[in-house]
């Protein structure tokens, strides 16, 4: 809770009173009876102030205070401007006043809602749209290799091609039991993506050099476990029936060393694609081989990012879903 109320205090200083010109209205959020207007960018919002009051403590203290003489007026209504994104203040003062927008998991939604609703909640102190930001990004967030593994159908968003973001977003709050698979799927990249950052609407999203660096050498880290990890398949059983088996054991085993080791084996498809050019004797052995690796791996993963230990993320995760 120490990381919300930083971001609290500052919610005063970013209050601005000089609104912008040629800002238009949102109609979905324009309601002509009511008294107050917000302006974030170019967009502005006409809103019930009782209901927003109820809602955010931090509106309903704003709205407490005398307004100065000098307050700006539109239609005879004040006017507060958030220096807030545009996009960002209409995610989250729509998830406010509809409540079939942003429903809790396991209704869908995307990542940028989710991104806006965790930030300006928290900003402007709305608990209940806080609590179900993080229970969707919680859904994205595996806590056992079988969970990753099946990871897209449990998952309330896509997340393809928003590693970055997602990785930054849960870095930037303080949600360390979403930061082992997230590290994970970073260090799954090239070195490119994780110097240069991913390119995302429009633009590229970097990594901030406390990142980079933990994610640069983790992915060395990774690929050097990953590579030992595999060398089982050089050693056929003693009752390996098959001639042409070991020469299929070193030629997924070349695969592996040349791609993305740990994208290749973090499916059971990939392992299954290759099961039938084993032998009946080294078949369930490679199976169970192979998840005993994947396994050792994902189990050190905190340790290896400087996260401390599962048991750890485990509480942080339930007190901050309670």
């Amino acid at each position: 809770m120490e990381k919300e109320a930083a971001i609290g205090e500052k919610v005063d200083s970013q209050i601005s009173q000089t609104p912008a010109e040629n800002a238009t209205r949102v109609e979905s959020l324009w309601f002509p009876d009511h008294g107050l207007v917000l302006q974030a960018g170019n967009r502005l919002f006409r809103l019930p102030t009782g209901i927003l009051a109820a809602r955010s403590s931090v509106f309903n203290d704003m709205l407490l205070m005398p307004q100065p003489e000098t307050q700006p007026m539109l239609d005879g209504c004040p006017i507060v401007v958030l220096q807030d994104l545009p996009a960002d203040a209409e995610y989250f003062l729509t998830a406010i006043f509809d409540s079939s927008f942003f429903e809790p998991p396991p209704y869908p939604t995307t990542f940028p809602i989710i991104s806006a609703v965790l930030k300006l909640s928290t900003k402007y102190d709305v608990e209940y749209l806080r609590h179900r930001a993080l229970l969707h990004l919680a859904s994205a967030s595996p806590r056992s290799l079988s969970e990753y593994v099946f990871l897209p159908s449990a998952r309330t968003f896509p997340l393809h091609y928003l590693e970055f973001p997602y990785l930054l977003l849960a870095h930037d709050f303080g949600l360390s039991w979403a930061l082992p698979a997230a590290m994970y799927d970073a260090c799954r990249l090239e070195i490119a993506d994780l110097v240069d950052g991913i390119p995302v609407d429009g633009g590229r999203v970097k990594l901030s050099p406390s990142l980079q660096r933990k994610c640069l050498a983790g992915r060395e880290t990774l690929l050097a476990q990953s590579r030992d990890a595999f060398r089982f398949l050089r050693a056929p059983q003693d009752d390996c029936t098959d001639a042409a088996c070991l020469e299929s054991r070193l030629r997924l085993l070349d695969v592996l060393m040349e791609n993305d080791l740990m994208d290749s084996a973090k499916t059971q498809n990939f392992w299954e694609g290759h099961r039938p050019a084993f032998c009946a004797a080294c078949g369930p052995a490679v199976d169970a081989a192979s998840f005993a690796a994947i396994h050792e791996i994902w189990e050190g993963l905190p340790v290896l990012f400087e996260l401390g230990t599962w048991e750890q993320l485990d509480a942080a995760r339930t007190a901050d879903l309670a």
